[in-house]
């Protein structure tokens, strides 16, 4: 996925992780790869849902696992 607003997606979570928007991979667990805290993750959620205009909650967020499922849970 590689669409501008896929790309939104990819910086507003790299600018929340700490990372380059560049190094941000569909496959990248938020626990394992980048050590997500709680308050990041909702952080992330709140960004996300704000910038994007859905309505997801905490829990249906916590079970994106990947960078790749939250693009589908964003793109749709």
């Amino acid at each position: 996925m590689d669409t501008e607003k896929a790309q939104k997606i990819r910086a507003t979570i790299a600018e929340v992780v700490g990372f380059d928007a560049n190094d941000i991979q569909d496959e990248d667990r938020f626990i394992l790869d980048y050590s997500i805290a709680y308050n990041e993750r909702k952080a992330l959620l709140e960004r996300l849902n704000a910038e994007f205009g859905k309505n997801l909650d905490f829990g249906a967020f916590c079970q994106l696992e990947t960078v790749g499922a939250v693009l589908i849970a964003y793109l749709q």
